[in-house]
């Protein structure tokens, strides 16, 4: 688990994990757009 965890800094420093976190913000910001909307 440790060493999972090194990696994933490892990427994250390498800014692999970046695209991903934004996509993740596009997601959330839809969801919550969506969710306003009645019948969605």
């Amino acid at each position: 688990m440790a060493r999972n965890h090194r990696r994933f800094d490892q990427d994250f420093r390498e800014g692999a994990v970046q695209p991903v976190a934004q996509d993740l913000g596009i997601h959330l910001t839809h969801c919550a757009s969506t969710a306003d909307r009645p019948g969605a």
